[in-house]
């Protein structure tokens, strides 16, 4: 507000001194939304930067619906401003029409209008134009209106001001208004009124180092555009004299200024009788301090080459985040404070970097060829990390007369990091060289040539594949091979005068696998028990993918090989084993088993496992397998077994189940089984087949049982109840997935036990046992516990319960169907308002929900509960004398406190007469509460918990007043009943 009553001030002066009218505004030094433009009125009317203003921030009028409206933009009143020449009105407009999803749409008929006016006394105002649908019906881009006002309309000494008015009729848009001038021909210079509004002034710490951005507000008066001036003085132009802008009101200033100095800004308006005469009042800013040495790039902290090796012992604290990219990794590790260091070489040298006793994770080190936000080459980075390692940077070349930077950085905005810098000279400089192998596979062979590309310092070099030497002494191809196929050759080149200078490269080839196509599968052979003591080595290195042939499988093929096998059993188990990643990381292997012969497969199954249990295999038939790669970029090495599995358990099949008796808690009867050579059973409810054997139950009396499997087992278990020799079947367990089920068996009913291995390969061992459960004494509805009401929250009343020896329930179908329920019943004493408490003592976590109905006749949720997971203390609405279900549930063992008392206030009978004699009934209310007073009542109001007013109602003459509370939710109220000389608050429930 101090700068917009300085800018009316200046432009009030500019007034009383200029003989000529001038209103130039283009906004763009108004924030956006701003309904205050100095020295004008607006009634509707705001500053406006959007997508859809004419340019930059305009100033505009929004408008919606079919309601009638207006808005209205007048300028200031420009006091005796004429000098009797003619008026130039220049302006922008553009009215936008709002569609679907913010989309412009044509302007409809009828939308309304706007009319151009001016007054040359306040008063009376004079049409300049309207605009409506039948001359403004473009809604595309901002239009340009000019008119002129003939001198003789606004004598000397005249009074000017200019206005817009616009009337909505029908419509949503928005009326845009831009690049308002009003002139007219000059006959003297402009004031010089034109403030600088950015930097404010008398501002410090100014950072020069891109410039300074410098932003003022218009001139009054007619101006053709602005000079800027800069020096160490008020008016001074050291730095800059009077630069010719144009009709512009921001610059970015680059100039040489100095650290922790003052400097001034004037701008000087013109036209084109010249520039102001006035005195110019300047705007000051001083500069900020100056950086450390090291902060940038321009004033580096300066490595003598010559005086290698360098350390020094530094700090991030107290520089600047200058940068935030570099060719260095990911800009993230420049995000901190960096310390800039340069060095220029005089000859061509070979240096390490060291940052060692860094004390912040993520201290980074990096060199390149130019300053971080410019350079295009990283010559070699490193960083610390989480644990504080020491960073080291090996071999970096640097070219004669090249300046490089080593750049210091952290991670962290907030934190800094003391280090250890050390920039050492090697004795020597490292050759260069690439390799390229020339392929040889019609004889399974392969050669390499070590290219040469840079000698180093050395004038020879020994390059040796560990067998054979070759010594050069310029650039060029040395040969070596040949190879066989599938061998890792590590070569050497070294400097002959200094073999610290020497470097490594490992080259292998590998052509595709002899076994690549189907013609040249490899034969497997059968192990003739289930053991892999015969292996056949293969790899998918080099192998192409084979096409022409019938696959089932899904996914990509990126290369296969070839195996085949005779069938020496029905059964057979194929596995692949060993597997080591050439490329790549994925270890995904497809396997496809096919009938026939080359060209004319029959695809029998693929598998995307390691383990392939085979059956229905004809004996002496030969098969092909095709193993192929899933993933792009990955090939592998292994090996493949094929084995001879054992004989199925007797128990493989239903019909051989094996009996199992009760045990006690020791599981004194278990029985040690195998899923080791057993088959597949078809049964719906497994997710995945896999090998399982079966055991048999038939309990002597009606009770729960526990089945237990040995710990360490991934095996599970189905229970069916039913007869093997049909194959039907009740599933009991609901799927076969049990570990340690407590189930109901009925005396004298056969049951069925499968055990099903939980791995893929050819099965596993286990024990199982059934042993007697005893479940908690309330573990069914029907056998809820009685929870009596508690007086109050010291719960006098509350019941100790547990979850351990719950069974699963899915009674509560809004809770987990594997966590164990209790159940308790509770009848309240008086309806209203009771809290009910669970509180856990020791175990999981025990929650409780609160039902009315029946066990026998189902549950209906309470409506104050929104979850069924709900502890700790809840309030609920409860009915005299009708019993409510609470299930408490818990994912394990849980040991609790649970109570319910209701709420103290609402020791309320049916009728409730109070100390003024105002008696309310019924309460709790459903539809009319019913007010009876022995005194006068005016009103009675009626408010929520949140203390809002929801109801007023004027007491009628009778002294008997009905409240109709229907349209009211259900809860509690505070009814206040008002008398002339008191008042009576009273807490009501509606239900």
């Amino acid at each position: 507000m101090k700068h917009y009553f300085t800018l009316l001030l200046l432009f009030m002066v500019a007034l009383l001194n200029a003989q000529q009218i001038g209103i130039q505004e283009d906004f763009e030094s108004l924030s956006n939304s701003q309904s205050d433009l100095p020295g004008w009125t607006q009634d509707g009317f705001s500053t406006s930067l959007s997508l859809y203003s004419c340019f930059g921030t305009s100033i505009d009028a929004q408008f919606s619906g079919s309601a009638e409206s207006a808005a209205q933009l007048v300028s200031p009143n420009l006091i005796k401003a004429s000098n009797g020449t003619d008026i130039t009105v220049d302006f922008m407009s553009k009215i936008y029409f709002y569609g679907f999803f913010g989309a412009s749409a044509p302007a409809p008929s009828g939308w309304g209008s706007f009319t151009v006016e001016y007054s040359i006394n306040g008063t009376d105002w004079i049409e300049i134009e309207t605009f409506d649908n039948t001359n403004y019906d473009s809604v595309d881009a901002c239009k340009s209106h000019s008119f002129t006002i003939a001198g003789a309309d606004v004598p000397e000494d005249s009074d000017f001001q200019i206005r817009w008015s616009v009337i909505h009729l029908d419509g949503d848009y928005s009326v845009f208004f831009d690049n308002v001038s009003v002139t007219q021909v000059g006959t003297s210079v402009p004031d010089c009124s034109a403030t600088v509004i950015i930097p404010e002034n008398g501002a410090t710490d100014i950072d020069p180092a891109s410039g300074v951005s410098v932003t003022w507000g218009n001139a009054t008066g007619v101006f053709t555009g602005y000079k800027l001036s800069v020096g160490t003085t008020e008016g001074g132009t050291d730095l800059i004299d009077k630069l010719n802008l144009g009709r512009t009101n921001s610059y970015n200033v680059v100039a040489d200024f100095a650290f922790e100095t003052e400097y001034f800004i004037t701008i000087t308006p013109y036209n084109d009788n010249g520039d102001a005469t006035s005195a110019c009042a300047s705007s000051s800013f001083t500069t900020r301090s100056a950086p450390l040495q090291g902060t940038n790039c321009s004033d580096p902290i300066i490595i003598d080459p010559a005086a290698l090796n360098y350390t020094v012992s530094g700090t991030s604290e107290g520089y600047e985040d200058t940068y935030s990219s570099m060719p260095c990794g990911a800009n993230y590790l420049i995000s901190g404070n960096e310390v800039v260091y340069a060095i220029t070489p005089t000859e061509k040298m070979s240096i390490n970097i060291d940052l060692t006793n860094v004390t912040e994770t993520q201290t980074v080190v990096s060199i390149m060829d130019d300053c971080p936000d410019t350079a295009t080459t990283c010559l070699g980075t490193g960083t610390s990390g989480s644990g504080l390692e020491d960073v080291s940077i090996q071999d970096i070349v640097l070219e004669a007369d090249t300046q490089y930077f080593v750049i210091v950085s952290t991670t962290s905005t907030t934190k800094f990091s003391t280090y250890d810098l050390a920039i050492s000279e090697n004795s020597c400089i490292i050759p260069s060289a690439t390799y390229t192998v020339n392929s040889d596979c019609e004889n399974r062979a392969f050669s390499v040539d070590v290219d040469i590309t840079d000698l180093g310092s050395a004038t020879s070099l020994v390059i040796t594949d560990g067998e054979t030497s070759q010594t050069v002494t310029a650039l060029g191809i040395a040969t070596f091979g040949p190879y066989a196929s599938g061998t890792s050759i590590d070569f050497s080149v070294t400097n002959v005068d200094d073999n610290a200078c020497e470097i490594f490269e490992t080259v292998d080839f590998y052509c595709a696998p002899l076994n690549d196509l189907c013609a040249d599968a490899t034969e497997v052979a059968i192990n003739t028990d289930d053991s892999c003591d015969l292996k056949t080595w293969g790899t998918t290195i080099s192998s192409t993918v084979t096409d022409g042939f019938e696959s089932v499988c899904t996914g990509t093929n990126y290369g296969d090989v070839w195996f085949k096998f005779t069938a020496t059993s029905e059964n057979l188990d194929f596995k692949i084993e060993d597997k080591v990643n050439y490329e790549g990381t994925s270890v995904n292997i497809g396997t496809e088993f096919y009938t026939g012969s080359c060209g004319e497969f029959t695809s029998i199954e693929c598998n995307t496992t390691d383990y392939n249990p085979l059956s229905g295999l004809t004996v002496g038939e030969v098969y092909y397998v095709r193993v192929y790669t899933r993933s792009s970029g990955t090939s592998h090495t292994f090996n493949v077994c094929i084995n001879t599995p054992a004989d199925a358990p007797v128990n493989d099949e239903c019909t051989g189940a094996i009996a199992l008796s009760v045990s006690d808690d020791t599981c004194d009867n278990k029985i040690s089984g195998s899923t080791i050579g057993a088959t597949e059973s078809d049964f719906e409810s497994c997710s995945t087949d896999r090998r399982d054997v079966w055991y048999s139950f038939t309990p002597t009396e009606d009770a729960y049982y526990t089945i237990t499997l040995s710990e360490y087992t991934t095996a599970y278990y189905g229970v069916l109840e039913g007869d093997c020799e049909t194959g039907e079947f009740t599933d009991v367990l609901g799927g076969c997935n049990g570990r340690d089920d407590a189930l109901s068996f009925s005396a004298d009913k056969q049951y069925y036990i499968f055990v099903r291995s939980g791995l893929i390969d050819i099965g596993e061992t286990f024990d199982l046992c059934v042993t007697p459960f005893t479940p908690v004494a309330n573990n069914e509805c029907t056998d809820a516990i009685a929870l009596t009401e508690s007086l109050d929250l010291n719960g006098d009343n509350k019941i100790i319960g547990t979850t351990e020896n719950a069974l699963n329930s899915t009674a509560v179908d809004c809770v987990n169907s594997t966590y164990g329920v209790v159940w308790y019943s509770f009848m309240p004493s008086q309806s209203g308002l009771y809290h009910i408490d669970l509180t856990k003592i020791d175990g999981g976590n025990a929650y409780f929900t609160v039902f009315s109905g029946s066990c026998a006749e189902g549950f209906t949720a309470l409506d104050e509960l929104t979850s069924c997971y709900n502890r700790g203390t809840k309030d609920v609405l409860l009915e005299a004398g009708i019993e409510y279900i609470i299930p408490v549930y818990a994912s394990s063992a849980s040991n609790f406190e649970l109570m319910a008392y209701p709420d103290q206030a609402l020791s309320i009978s049916e009728t409730s007469e109070l100390a003024l004699g105002v008696t309310v009934f019924p309460n709790p209310v459903n539809n009319n509460l019913t007010i009876v007073s022995k005194v006068a009542v005016n009103t009675i109001t009626v408010y929520n918990t949140l203390g809002q007013k929801v109801l007023v109602t004027e007491a009628s003459s009778s002294n008997r007043t009905e409240v109709s509370f229907s349209a009211l939710q259900n809860g509690f109220y505070f009814v206040k009943v008002d008398s002339d000389n008191a008042s009576q608050t009273i807490r009501v429930v509606k239900q």
